[in-house]
């Protein structure tokens, strides 16, 4: 049997290599993000005589340099409350009451400004410096040797070496075995492991305290437009808050899911969508569509088309999971329109932009399971029957549905005869469901996957199904 296998994790990332037991040498790092420009919030406390007594600090925010934010409280029916805030090492750590106002019948919201970009030369101005971690490691050395181990290099512990170079003085020296040295994975420390479910903020779009519901439970979606919108809090961002892209296609038919373009842009990857299709296989300029494109194009055609988010919202259970290890940046929606900005009319969407890592590693237990196809002989996963229909894998960049080209194992010989060979393979994972035997199978690609397992379809809906896990 073939020995060769495909790991694949149910669960999702990538396998972290362990480090090494009893490192004798190694050199840590630190790391701190100067980029990092974040809105403190705050919320308020009202006593019983309508006076605003304190406000306390939800988030102090970073960036803010020397200079301490502006703080708004929301106006009481006699005075209006003020504040200042204080400032440590650019993070806001506390809020002094100026005036407690009056006229409060609940507590205020409480508005602290975001902290200044800086613009202008790279050179004299930080918005383009930063700090990272560096980090190596080594196998265990030895250096207490004897006059006789010294020539014995077989003696005692690795990884050394013997320099006969002199032959009237050889020298051992030590070998850098298994060792590695490098910038870190990520900035920051990361807020999910890979399959998480990533929640809602729990505060709104000022970093007032708000209930997660106050945001949709689907993020912006790309190339989505909301006509009456409150983007101030977002840097200068336009709408669409998400992008698509756009590629040039020459040649496309209704009659066929091949599609060609003049150029393959960034972000058109398997798992983006095109020509209202998800593309599988990126191969050259060709691409293979999931489905036929919904037109005909027979000459240089520009078409927007949406990249693969790093994250998955799936309907069946209302969340977002964090399907992709890495930097992930996710830009949330209010659910409805309102005017918490203060004098807006009409109600504007409100947005928040949080952006995190993701580890590469789960935090739940890992399914194996191996290639099946071809000359690989591992049994597929039977999917039992019963209250699972439908198993939905999660592709992402690492992983993708599809392989341009399928994986061919070193020795093998083709026969000549195009009637004798067997038909391509470029799947990676797929559930599959004939003669009513379902299951999982697996080639070409080794990585981790998030799998979604779906039940019944949901009553009076067409495409939504009841989520088991």
């Amino acid at each position: 049997m073939n020995t060769q296998f495909f790991l694949l994790f149910a669960t999702l990332g990538s396998l972290l290599l362990a480090p090494w037991a009893h490192a004798q040498n190694q050199i840590k790092g630190d790391v701190r993000n100067v980029l990092d420009h974040r809105r403190a919030g705050g919320f308020a406390t009202v006593s019983a005589g309508g006076v605003v007594t304190a406000i306390t600090v939800r988030g102090g925010g970073s960036g803010y340099g020397t200079t301490a934010p502006v703080v708004t409280v929301g106006p009481g029916s006699d005075t209006t409350a003020t504040a200042t805030a204080v400032l440590t090492s650019g993070v806001v750590t506390s809020i002094t009451i100026v005036n407690g106002g009056s006229g409060y019948s609940a507590p205020p919201t409480v508005t602290i400004a975001a902290p200044a970009i800086p613009t202008g030369s790279g050179a004299t101005t930080p918005q383009f410096a930063g700090m990272g971690a560096t980090s190596a490691s080594a196998g265990p050395v030895n250096a207490a040797l004897t006059t006789s181990e010294i020539l014995d290099i077989t003696a005692g512990r690795y990884p050394r070496a013997l320099d006969t170079s002199i032959s009237g003085a050889p020298a051992v020296t030590a070998i850098v075995a298994r060792a590695s040295f490098g910038g870190t994975f990520a900035s920051g420390v990361p807020r999910y492991d890979f399959g998480d479910e990533i929640e809602r903020p729990q505060v709104n779009w000022s970093g007032a305290i708000a209930p997660s519901t106050y945001w949709r439970a689907e993020p912006v979606k790309p190339g989505e437009v909301f006509a009456n919108s409150y983007l101030v809090n977002l840097n200068g961002a336009t709408q669409p808050l998400v992008a698509t892209g756009i590629v040039l296609v020459t040649s496309c038919s209704p009659e066929t899911n091949i599609v060609t373009v003049e150029a393959v842009p960034s972000g058109l990857v398997s798992g983006a969508t095109l020509l209202g299709q998800r593309v599988d296989v990126v191969n050259g300029v060709t691409l293979t569509l999931r489905g036929e494109p919904s037109e005909t194009i027979t000459s240089g055609a520009s078409r927007n088309f949406s990249a693969p988010l790093p994250y998955y919202y799936s309907p069946h259970a209302g969340k977002v999971f964090a399907t992709q290890p890495g930097r992930v940046t996710v830009t949330w929606v209010s659910n409805l329109p309102d005017t918490s900005a203060g004098s807006e009319s009409p109600a504007t969407y409100k947005f928040k932009t949080e952006v995190f890592s993701v580890t590469s590693s789960p935090s739940v237990p890992q399914r194996p399971m191996y290639w099946t196809e071809k000359s690989f002989s591992a049994p597929a996963v039977p999917i039992p029957k019963g209250k699972i229909v439908i198993v939905n894998p999660i592709y992402n960049l690492f992983m993708p549905s599809h392989v341009a080209s399928e994986f061919k194992p070193v020795g093998e010989s083709l026969s000549s005869d195009p009637n004798a060979q067997s038909s391509q393979e470029n799947r990676t994972l797929w559930f599959e469901n004939m003669s009513g035997q379902a299951s999982l199978r697996a080639y070409n690609l080794e990585g981790r996957l998030f799998v979604e397992y779906l039940g019944a379809l949901r009553q009076g809906q067409s495409d939504v199904y009841e989520f088991l896990g």
